[in-house]
């Protein structure tokens, strides 16, 4: 049976990532006083982590704290998120930062995000994702360079859909009277109409908005909308990892790999080596393909089927290492009909050891069958480098349908 070193593997994935993912930069990254006033962030929470499935890898982190006055008094509240999404795309996501009445206007949050900015580009980080809408939130996000983030991958699509959000904030501002019908009606001419062509005079940023004297200030207080904002990070994540650091040569000939494969762009290509890199620390069976494909293997010839269901996953944390990796598969009997669903799990353990849990529900199999099927995944699995596993299939019989469990401890 195999052992598995978790804390040994999380050190290695962990090279292979974003140094944006390493408890000491969640840790630090938010840190330190600012404004006027002397208050600081104390971060009393960190959780981090990647998901791989069949198809796709992707990595985050959360962060929360306090914001402290120096006397210890709790004046607010921050929390903070880094994405590394599927194409590559590193993003911190500005969930939220509450400040009490007499902490506002201190000069704290600015001081924060100045220096924060600089530690987002330090590290590569490509852009800012925030959700504008507390208060006077949606003002300062557009104000310090935050635009409408639009989903659209067509540019005339994109420039259409901002127009018609901030149609939408402009209305949503005079039906609760931060401004007046009168005010709206006057921006008309500058709003998007459905039908009617952009024009150069047409409203199609945050931005822009910001900068119309005094009402736009009152047009975006209180505003919901979803903004981003490009970071200008001289160097990218995959050039700055611990793994770049040791083998320079090693990112220019994945690039050139990836681009021979087809790649579109270099984020995507350095997502791919990331995921080859952190997939190839993994004992095979928790390695997604491999789990799905072993358990397709323990289907009996002529009596059971097991056949993918839903992709299978393997979560790993970071900051409290362990591994869990999951899936759902569909069984049927020897004449092709369904009789319910595998749920499959298989976890790290203390000792180093790998355990599996095997659920079947929705269906039932006669006892013959059911049998067979519980004997072949302790086989299979027994042979994965699975310790223990607990294996409960559901069987049929003149009775109705009971459970059919069996544990396996070697």
């Amino acid at each position: 049976m195999i052992r598995v070193d978790t804390r040994a593997i999380v050190a290695g994935m962990l090279d292979e990532l974003p140094n944006t993912f390493r408890t000491t930069w969640l840790e630090s990254a938010w840190s330190g006083a600012h404004g006027s006033a002397g208050l600081h962030t104390d971060i009393t929470h960190v959780a981090s982590g990647a998901t791989i499935r069949e198809q796709s890898f992707i990595a985050n982190a959360v962060v929360a704290g306090d914001v402290r006055a120096g006397s210890g008094e709790i004046a607010g509240n921050i929390e903070r998120s880094v994405s590394l999404h599927p194409d590559g795309t590193l993003q911190v996501l500005h969930d939220e930062l509450r400040l009490a009445p007499h902490a506002q206007g201190t000069g704290f949050a600015t001081g924060l995000n100045e220096t924060a900015f600089a530690r987002y580009a330090a590290e590569g980080v490509q852009s800012t994702k925030v959700h504008a809408g507390y208060t006077v939130g949606g003002y300062p996000w557009a104000k310090q360079g935050f635009e409408l983030e639009t989903l659209s991958s067509e540019p005339g699509e994109r420039v259409r859909d901002a127009a018609k959000t901030i149609r939408g904030i402009f209305r949503d501002a005079s039906e609760k009277g931060r401004i007046s019908p009168i005010e709206l009606h006057r921006m008309r001419s500058r709003l998007y109409e459905p039908g009617k062509p952009i024009t150069a005079e047409t409203l199609t940023s945050v931005q822009e908005v910001a900068a119309i004297p005094d009402l736009g200030k009152r047009v975006l207080a209180g505003s919901n909308w979803t903004g981003v904002k490009p970071i200008d990070a001289t160097t990218p994540w995959w050039r700055l990892t611990r793994a770049a650091s040791r083998n320079p040569s090693g990112v220019d000939d994945a690039m050139r790999g990836a681009a021979a494969l087809g790649e579109r762009s270099e984020s995507r290509a350095a997502m791919a080596q990331a995921r080859v890199g952190v997939e190839q620390l993994l004992p095979e069976i928790v390695r997604p393909k491999a789990l799905s494909d072993t358990l397709v293997g323990a289907s009996v010839p002529g009596s059971v089927s097991i056949v993918p269901g839903r992709e299978a996953s393997t979560r790993i944390s970071f900051t409290k290492p362990s591994i869990t990796a999951t899936v759902r598969m569909l069984v049927r009997d020897g004449a092709g009909h369904d009789r319910g669903t595998l749920n499959v799990t298989i976890r790290d353990v203390a000792d180093g050891s790998l355990a599996a849990t095997v659920a079947h529900e929705g269906g039932a199999l006669s006892r013959t069958d059911a049998a067979a099927l519980n004997a072949s995944l302790a086989d299979s699995l027994a042979g994965a480098g699975v310790d223990d596993a607990t294996i409960t299939i559901r069987k049929r019989s003149a009775f109705g349908e009971w459970l059919h469990r069996t544990r396996t401890d070697d």
